[in-house]
């Protein structure tokens, strides 16, 4: 995951909105951690927010990896803001990258 979030752009970093996953620091820990909480389910690693904190992650994670392979560079609505509105939309991260001087 991490090498993939490297290559095509995407931030490897919890983003700011999930304040409940900002101690895993990365996309990759999280995961580390969900799969020993299925694995082991007995540790349980996370409580309900950071459940469903993780599932927004996921989700997020996977959306901009299918922008990414289509090769995308505009706007999308980040589904992490949690109050957005119909037309509030962003650029793509690697989009942002490509922007800078």
């Amino acid at each position: 995951i991490k090498e993939f979030f490297h290559h095509v752009g995407i931030p490897e970093e919890i983003p700011a909105q999930l304040s409940n996953l900002k101690k895993y620091s990365s996309f990759s820990n999280a995961m580390v951690r969900a799969r020993g909480n299925i694995v082991h389910p007995q540790n349980q690693f996370f409580d309900h927010e950071e459940i469903a904190e993780l599932y927004r992650l996921v989700v997020w994670g996977l959306e901009l990896s299918i922008l990414a392979i289509c090769d995308y560079s505009g706007t999308y609505g980040n589904r992490l803001n949690h109050r957005r509105f119909e037309n509030e939309v962003e650029i793509v991260p690697w989009a942002k990258a490509d922007a800078l001087p």
